[in-house]
């Protein structure tokens, strides 16, 4: 399982970045779909319709962006060695899920003060904040596993000599694994 779970949690905040790329917010005005805003857009600021044609400007929304921020600071630590870079992935992953997790809460907030018109607006999330959502939450466990397992981030440099054996290799492996097992008892005089 380790050799499969270590390419996998770099791809977990690439693909957490990839997902600000997908529509993050659908917001609808009386059931009719006024805009579909994805999660750079959210995170950057940009400009959308209304249903009349009207340009409004959607200012930037400091959870995704900080959440955006997560993301590459994730991968960054995510391909730096060491169990120190690893523990810092799990917390910017643990980061950006929470950051998204108050996302919505805090868009419905704003929304409850916006009105098009009178009339409210409501808010839906897209598949681009569930992927998010599920890459930061993956993202935070496998590197907080990774972190905590001490050989997983065993070098060369820290791991116990294994004594080599061309005459019986497993006597050489069983040494490595408990060297008191192998121990020669001390010959008893009579």
């Amino acid at each position: 399982m380790k050799k499969t779970l270590h390419p996998l949690r770099h791809t977990l905040f690439l693909l957490a970045a990839l997902a600000f790329l997908l529509p993050f917010v659908k917001f609808s005005c009386a059931g009719t779909e006024v805009a579909n805003v994805k999660g750079h857009e959210l995170a950057l600021g940009t400009e959308i319709r209304d249903r009349h044609g009207k340009r409004k400007e959607l200012e930037a929304e400091p959870l995704a962006m900080a959440a955006l921020i997560s993301a590459g600071l994730g991968l960054l630590f995510g391909l730096t060695r060491g169990r120190a870079a690893c523990a810092l992935a799990a917390v910017t992953g643990a980061a950006g899920a929470v950051l998204l997790f108050f996302l919505p809460a805090k868009l419905d907030h704003d929304l409850s003060w916006a009105g098009l018109q009178g009339m409210p607006l409501g808010m839906s999330m897209e598949p681009g904040y569930w992927l998010a959502m599920a890459a930061f939450t993956g993202g935070a466990v496998a590197h907080a596993a990774q972190a905590t397992d001490p050989r997983s981030l065993a070098t060369p440099e820290t791991q116990a000599p294994v004594p080599s054996n061309p005459e019986n290799p497993g006597r050489a492996r069983l040494a490595a694994a408990d060297p008191a097992r192998l121990a020669v008892p001390a010959p008893r005089r009579a």
